[in-house]
């Protein structure tokens, strides 16, 4: 009777085998195999495309596939996870590889159950497989700069920005160096096309009197928003002596040049000796106190700008220590809020200049606009929120005249204040 039970309980313990139905001890006979067929990078779709040749024991139906990079796991940047999740037989897949920096870095494949367990190989050992030494070089950002251009008195070089593999998501800064030392930068801008003009302006030392020429390297730095690829370029460049000086030099050497001349000195002083005997010998020709005429001065207007620009100072109650101060020369220019740019940047939208308002979501998108008409300033409440100026609270389409004698208080959103000054 034992005997025979003993065989039945054989029987069934095979057929429990055949079906998968081992204790954890025997689950896995088969062991697993995993090996990478194709690894083809898609740099438009900024994405990792992927096929694999695989084996697994019944009931480990998923592949978990790491990306490493210098060392560190790059997590997946939608599920934020260190493991991307895949079903084992599957068609090639698409791994999204938006936050992996230009270089080199590795994939790791492990094969696991419905639970997360992983496969394990003949020793009893996670299976493991790996590819290492790939790399991700997505197209650098190609440009040129040219067409450079000084203007002293606006202490300001200009030159032109071209992007031959433009796209919408780059970011620019251009800045001047003069011994190492920065004399000048832009805010980070967008750009908005394939070609734009940059003015930097020079704001440490006066180019307006220079005395020598100034040796000084104009270096730009561009940028995708996601911060997948960067590029960097100088171009060295001298600003010449400015054109008022360059005359009066001219004026020294010519002057020079006539004293040299024996017949023109004695001119010179013959002309002297007369103006000295005429002012000593000639009649008393001042005007007495009847025929003095008084001329009437002219008015002046304080409120009248006598320069083309807008000081805009902007300051925030959750950061007092901080602000941000521009300069606007280019009008209309609207004032509001644009969560993809940096606080306090000045870019260009709409054929206007815009300056940005961050953390502080009571601003509207397009909450104020700067207007000049002739040789005044206007401030307008284009949104739809109120805002106070100078303590007074400003409906929406309502204008206020801007002073150059004393900067406009203006008071928008939950935390924001500004001061504007035309100067």
């Amino acid at each position: 009777m034992i005997r025979h039970s003993f065989r039945l309980f054989m029987i069934l313990w095979s057929i429990c085998l055949s079906f998968g139905f081992a204790p954890a001890s025997q689950a896995q006979a088969q062991p697993c195999t995993f090996t990478f067929a194709a690894i083809t990078p898609d740099y438009e779709t900024k994405a990792l495309s992927l096929s694999w040749m695989a084996t697994a024991p019944l009931g480990y139906d998923n592949v978990a596939i790491q990306v490493r990079q210098d060392g560190i796991t790059v997590e997946d940047p939608t599920a934020h996870t260190p493991f991307r999740l895949f079903a084992l037989p599957t068609k090639p897949v698409l791994l999204d590889m938006s936050n992996l920096k230009p270089g080199k870095f590795a994939l790791h494949a492990l094969i696991v159950d419905a639970n997360g367990n992983p496969c394990q190989n003949n020793d009893r050992q996670p299976y493991e497989s790996a590819q290492g030494d790939l790399s991700w070089s997505p197209p650098e950002i190609d440009y040129t700069i040219s067409s450079f251009d000084i203007d002293h008195e606006k202490r300001v070089i200009t030159f032109k920005l071209e992007i031959a593999n433009w796209e919408p998501n780059i970011i620019y800064q251009a800045s001047v160096e003069s011994k190492g030392v920065i004399i000048g930068a832009t805010q980070k801008l967008v750009l908005d096309a394939d070609s734009v003009t940059v003015d930097v302006p020079i704001t440490s030392g006066d180019i307006r009197k220079l005395t020598d020429p100034m040796d000084v390297m104009v270096k730009v730095h561009l940028v995708r928003t996601r911060e997948i690829q960067q590029a960097d370029r100088e171009h060295g460049l001298t600003i010449p002596l400015p054109d008022k000086l360059s005359f009066v030099t001219w004026l020294g050497k010519t002057v020079s040049a006539g004293l040299s001349d024996v017949r023109i000195v004695m001119g010179i002083l013959l002309v002297m000796a007369g103006l000295v005997v005429y002012r000593v010998f000639a009649p008393d020709s001042k005007p007495t106190q009847a025929d003095r005429v008084r001329v009437p001065r002219r008015p002046k207007n304080p409120d009248v700008p006598k320069a083309s620009a807008v000081r805009v100072r902007i300051t925030q109650a959750a950061t007092p220590l901080h602000e941000n101060v521009l300069t606007i020369n280019d009008f209309p220019c609207l004032i509001g809020r644009n969560k993809y740019l940096e606080h306090g940047a000045l870019s260009q939208t709409d054929n206007k200049k815009f300056v940005n308002v961050r953390n502080d979501h009571q601003v509207s998108r397009q909450q104020l606009e700067i207007r000049r008409h002739g040789e005044q300033y206007t401030l307008a409440n284009v949104g739809g929120n109120i805002a106070v100026v100078n303590g007074k609270p400003t409906a929406p389409n309502h204008s206020v005249q801007l002073s150059s004698l004393h900067p406009t208080i203006v008071e928008i959103g939950e935390q924001t204040k500004l001061e504007l000054q035309p100067h």
